[in-house]
């Protein structure tokens, strides 16, 4: 019977706290139209900033950001092993 088949699972899925980036970044001032979309892109690790204290917002998004970002959302890991992994994560072997 169906009900015999029927399996239970419980998914937890643990958020991040979302980080108030006007305290990160010298150029991201809080209450602006863009800051939460920014606090929410930081907080999920999907973007990074220029530097340390800066978070470029007057800066155009070129090829390799974009596609860092995408990479990120996609979880694909865009650490020490970036190259190898982008290169699969774009260019997928059959």
């Amino acid at each position: 019977s169906v009900d015999a088949l029927r399996a239970t699972c419980k998914v937890t899925v643990k958020a991040p706290k979302i980080e108030d980036t006007s305290k990160v970044f010298t150029d991201v001032k809080a209450g602006k139209w863009y800051t939460k979309a920014i606090d929410y892109a930081y907080s999920y690790g999907f973007i990074a900033g220029t530097s340390a204290n800066e978070f470029g917002r007057e800066t155009n998004v070129n090829r390799g950001m974009f596609i860092t970002i995408l990479a990120r959302i996609a979880g694909v890991d865009t650490g020490k092993n970036a190259n190898k992994t982008l290169t699969r994560f774009i260019f997928p072997t059959p």
